[in-house]
């Protein structure tokens, strides 16, 4: 969450785009309470209409125990 809150702090309208298709509807779930307009799509669902003004790539890492 702190990523995608540091991310987005100066962003009004913004969309999370992940590479896993089957992760789209968990992120949605993480990110509702605090982001609730932000948009989660999977990648492959992204047609010609979207277009994008502003870019920012989040690398999210795991941790290691």
């Amino acid at each position: 969450l702190a990523a995608v809150r540091d991310a987005l702090h100066d962003v009004n309208d913004a969309a999370l785009v992940l590479r896993d298709t089957e992760l789209r509807p968990l992120a949605r779930k993480l990110f509702a309470l605090e982001f609730p307009d932000l948009r989660v799509l999977a990648q492959r669902e992204i047609g010609a209409e979207f277009s994008t003004t502003q870019r920012r790539d989040l690398r999210i890492r795991e941790e290691q125990s």
